[in-house]
């Protein structure tokens, strides 16, 4: 028998034509089949669905789609048909592992195959099944279905959101308080919920969101500390500092500075071999992220006003504007002054405010001032915002071509309304000051605060609850030149 033969080119020409007839026939057959999983879903036939998909998976049991469904149709089942507790924690658990198993070889970023709301719910089934057993101190059992049900919701896929952090937290917290020996295990989960948060955080957010969850986590630290976690606080603050490195205005670190407190607080009054300890583990950190921790700012002041005294570590935590490009540095040394002051009102006093006032304190205003700042106590870091920025630059721009003075808008809008527009927290505040446009000039007038009884500026100023502020220099048609500081609060 003669075999005809063709040229190497023809051959593999044919080949890939074989392959490509072959290929869509399958794959129209398999979406065929899931075409048909997602109908029996949608038509609430679970047990139908389930049925075919144990079928798929017994033929292919790499694929994941039949898996997934075979998880929504047991939840779907769960939902619909009466079954005593245990049999239904049995079925759940088996939910669970099946999207474990679709979890491995999830296939690509595909559209949403059910609706969201079904992940959701089964999301809160969990926590619902995952609180009983920590209830009723079943905690081997609880911590492996959180270690499961993390595995499955770990962010990387939509379908896979985990909706469900506040939850699992306060069961966490919950279980601790009512069990604070067996904290130590139950905190070591809490912070692996809190690494898959970190890692898939979106940072487009609000500068208040972010700062309060942030805050949120250095609690958490502070809890697991006390549990004598070992390295697992460590660990949750590197991945804190991983996400949040100050490298950009998105990514700026709100609790750095808490840090350092706090380590330098435990460094002064422990024991010398558990102050060694905290020693190493706050240098590891600096080196770490040098960037989070050496915040030093180059005077750009007057030579008279370039005090060796603020040379020190701590109040290098002052150039908190160190990546908020929106601000001129006018505006960044606004914000570096309030600061300082805030951070140690009686230096402030003897450095600024006394060189400022070189012959002294002459009218009433100046004199309080002095005795303002000998008696005020230090209080939180002010850090910059975007958004307070906008709103700051909004009023001066408006007041400046309006030749008008005050908080209320050129449109009549009034100052707490105006604000709404750009922050939702309505603990806020405002400072205007009109003529100067030299930082410490504009600092100065506003705490000096001639002519004003109630000394609001002054007291904007060093209010304790005020977390952020936004700081616009704008020209203006009879003053020359007006600034608007912008106040709000940082938590809930």
């Amino acid at each position: 028998m003669k075999i005809k033969t063709f040229p190497n080119g023809v051959f593999w020409c044919l080949i890939l034509l074989c392959g490509g007839l072959v290929a869509p026939v399958c794959l129209c057959a398999q979406n065929k089949d899931y075409d048909e999983l997602n109908q029996l879903i949608q038509k609430s036939k679970y047990a139908a669905c389930l049925k075919k998909a144990e079928k798929m998976i017994a033929k292919s049991p790499e694929q994941a789609l039949p898996h997934f469904y075979k998880a929504i149709a047991i939840y779907g089942e769960l939902r619909t048909v009466e079954k005593p507790i245990g049999e239904k924690e049995a079925d759940f658990q088996i939910c669970i592992d099946e999207l474990m198993e679709a979890r491995k070889t999830w296939p690509f970023d595909t559209a949403m195959l059910v609706p969201s709301s079904m992940m959701e719910n089964i999301q809160n089934a969990a926590i619902s099944y995952i609180k009983r057993k920590y209830q009723t101190n079943k905690l081997t059992e609880a911590n492996s279905m959180v270690t499961s049900y993390l595995q499955v919701f770990d962010n990387k896929w939509p379908q896979f959101s985990n909706n469900t952090f506040t939850s699992l937290d306060k069961m966490f917290a919950d279980y601790v308080e009512a069990n604070p020996k067996k904290s130590a295990e139950v905190y070591a989960l809490q912070a692996k919920c809190l690494s898959i948060y970190l890692k898939n955080i979106p940072l487009n957010r609000s500068e208040r969101l972010m700062r309060n969850e942030q805050v949120h986590f250095f609690k958490q630290f502070k809890k697991m500390e006390t549990a004598g976690m070992d390295s697992v606080p460590d660990q949750l603050l590197f991945q804190i500092f991983q996400k949040f490195d100050n490298s950009t205005a998105e990514q700026t670190n709100y609790i750095a500075f808490d840090v350092y407190n706090y380590f330098t607080q435990q460094i002064a009054n422990s024991s010398k071999k558990k102050s060694e300890k905290y020693s190493t583990r706050f240098n590891h950190f600096v080196r770490n992220y040098p960037g989070l921790f050496n915040n030093k700012k180059p005077c750009r002041f007057d030579k008279e006003y370039c005090f060796t005294e603020w040379d020190k570590p701590e109040y290098l935590w002052a150039a908190t504007t160190i990546n908020a490009s929106y601000l001129t540095d006018d505006e960044k040394d606004i914000i570096y002054l309030m600061n300082l002051a805030r951070l140690n009102p009686k230096l402030f006093n003897n450095t600024f405010v006394k060189t400022y006032l070189k012959e002294g304190p002459k009218t009433s205003y100046e004199r309080s001032l002095v005795s303002f700042l000998d008696n005020c106590k230090p209080v939180q870091l002010l850090y910059p915002s975007g958004q307070l920025s906008q709103a700051a630059a909004y009023h001066a721009k408006d007041m400046g071509e309006k030749d008008m003075t005050g908080h209320t808008s050129s449109d009549r809008t009034s100052f707490p309304k105006r604000l709404k527009r750009y922050w939702v927290d309505p603990y806020v505040g405002e400072n205007c000051s009109y003529g100067p446009n030299d930082p410490l000039d504009i600092v100065m007038q506003l705490m000096i605060d001639e002519g004003v009884p109630n000394l609001g500026h002054r007291v904007n100023i060093f209010t304790a609850d005020y977390f952020f502020t936004g700081v616009s220099v704008a020209p203006h048609k009879t003053y020359r030149w007006n600034s608007v500081m912008d106040f709000a609060g940082g938590t809930e």
